[in-house]
């Protein structure tokens, strides 16, 4: 019996399985080593915050001595700790050094990791945190603690943005994502461009009488063509490498059926070249389609990523703010069985203003950074507002229904937001073939963005008349006047009425593209985007005062 050959085709297969086992346990040590790079980051800065307050903490009669005056044990106790700055600043140089191994190794399987990677290389050598870890430690070793500790907190700062470029990889990627396939976009327009120019002339050659003519037209265009099919090969790799699989796929073809139409023009067959050409035209819109429909689907990504981060942060400020009114109706609760708030109670209270404040000052950070969506900022404003109102009265150790109300005001404006940024969770995700809805259509970031602004609008709205009718009725109670707090709320909300009805306007208005210049493109957005009757009422300015905002 013959086994060798089958055996041979075993041991074949056998090496193969072994090469793909070794390239899978490559991946994951890549993944591994990033996952690392982070971990091992904050650690160092954990080990320099170590240092630094050791620094900090050495005696005072150290201070202005030479290392020639120092006594043995002080210098002693200062060798130990230069020693171990320098071992920092050793471990960062050989983490360093790995990170730019990484970055090299996944230049062309991940181009986008490669490229946050590259970043992080780039900060480390831009801050010379290595170098200057060293230079801690030989003014530590020298007794020149005043530079030591002024380096030592440049050297945090520089540690801590190292931790947010690799913190922050899934977005940036994203954002990369993007910008390559707006990029590829713009080529693969130019590509096609050329093509139906290509394709023109190739039908001038195939109608012409000129003999002699023709040929000189083919032969010309036959280089053209075939310059043109390595264009758009090369295109069909880069879109492999950035994940659109399919628009790679049409613009491979394309790139076929272009050289088919050379090689058909450098034989002299017009006819054949002008079919091929045609061909290759058509596969190109539909790279360019698919294209555009990655576009959509990075892009909603995108946002994903963004809204989610957002939602996590205000869900924080949400649960403070809960503990801020609980703690406010507690107190409350206290002074309604006695006559007074006690000292304490008293202190109590004003910790707990001291924290409203707090509050408002971390939610404005949150308002800066979401600037560019005004109805996100107008939201958070209008939560900072009543935050301030409420810390205000427990300033005057006022814990009653105005102080609750503010707060649990602001409370309400958190959770809207939270509540609009939750509307793309209910888009249709693409199907196996990249798709969503009926005509396999998704909605661009900027419009699942805009979608999640009138969400938030409408929400804001519904809450602007409800207040205003509760001032109503208290105005009604009172022979038609308002206390002066219900008048500065009254006020409060006209300004925000008209801040709204602009910020609706804004929004309403067309982009510099106009999308129904592509009527097929546009994304059903009607189930997410339409107005109530209280919004419509509100845009016309139906709440008192608004007419002057």
């Amino acid at each position: 019996m013959r086994v060798r050959d089958p055996l041979s085709e075993v041991g074949n297969q056998q090496e193969k399985v072994i090469k793909s086992l070794e390239e899978l346990l490559d991946d994951y040590s890549g993944w591994d080593n990033f996952r690392r790079f982070s971990r091992e980051i904050r650690q160092m800065r954990r080990d320099q915050e170590g240092i630094s307050a050791q620094t900090s903490e050495l005696p005072k009669e150290m201070l202005g001595k030479s290392a020639d005056d120092l006594t043995r044990q002080e210098s002693a106790k200062l060798k130990i700790l230069a020693h171990r700055q320098l071992e920092i600043a050793r471990r960062f140089d050989a983490l360093r050094s790995r990170m730019g191994q990484m970055q090299s190794s996944l230049i062309q399987m991940e181009p986008l990791v490669a490229k946050t990677l590259g970043d992080a290389v780039d900060s480390a050598l831009r801050r010379a945190i290595g170098g200057q870890m060293r230079q801690i430690g030989n003014d530590i070793g020298n007794n020149r603690r005043g530079q030591a500790i002024q380096m030592q907190q440049e050297v945090a700062e520089s540690l801590e943005e190292l931790i947010d470029i690799l913190a922050n990889r899934r977005e940036q990627e994203l954002q990369r994502l993007v910008e390559k396939l707006d990029e590829a976009a713009s080529e693969l327009e130019g590509l096609r461009d050329r093509q139906a120019a290509i394709r023109a002339e190739l039908k001038k050659a195939a109608d012409s009488v000129n003999q002699q003519e023709k040929e000189q037209q083919l032969q010309r265009l036959t280089h053209e063509q075939q310059q043109l099919a390595a264009e758009v090969d090369r295109l069909s790799r880069q879109l492999q490498r950035l994940r659109a699989e399919r628009s790679a796929e049409s613009a491979a073809q394309a790139g076929s059926s272009m050289q088919q139409s050379g090689n058909a023009a450098g034989q002299g067959d017009a006819d054949s070249a002008l079919d091929a050409a045609e061909r290759a035209e058509k596969q190109l819109e539909d790279a360019q389609q698919q294209l555009n429909q990655a576009r959509r689907e990075a892009e909603q990504e995108l946002y994903s990523e963004k809204f989610a981060k957002l939602k996590q942060k205000i869900v924080g400020l949400i649960a403070r703010q809960e503990n801020i009114v609980n703690e406010t109706i507690r107190l409350d609760d206290l002074l309604s069985a006695q006559e007074n708030f006690t000292k304490g109670q008293q202190a109590s209270i004003q910790d707990l203003s001291r924290e409203q404040r707090t509050l408002a000052t971390d939610t404005g950070i949150q308002a800066d950074k979401v600037s560019d969506a005004e109805a996100f900022a107008l939201a958070l404003r209008g939560a900072i507002r009543e935050m301030l109102r409420a810390a205000r009265q427990l300033g005057h150790v006022e814990t009653g229904e105005v102080t609750q109300k503010a707060e649990q005001i602001a409370q309400t404006r958190l959770q809207q937001l939270v509540d609009a940024l939750s509307a793309d969770d209910d888009l249709p995700p693409p199907d196996e073939n990249g798709s969503s809805g009926p005509q396999g259509n998704l909605p661009t970031g900027d419009t699942i963005q805009i979608i999640a602004q009138l969400e938030l609008l409408k929400s804001m709205q519904l809450e602007i008349n409800r207040r205003t009718a509760e001032l109503e009725e208290a105005s009604l109670r009172r022979g038609g006047t308002l206390t002066e707090e219900q008048e500065s709320e009254l006020m409060d909300l006209a300004k925000e009425q008209g801040n709204l009805a602009d910020i609706a306007f804004n929004l309403s208005q067309p982009t510099s593209v106009n999308p129904e210049d592509d009527p097929e493109d546009l994304p059903d957005v009607r189930r997410k985007s339409s107005l109530d009757d209280d919004l419509e009422k509100a845009l016309k300015g139906t709440l008192p005062g608004s007419e002057d905002n």
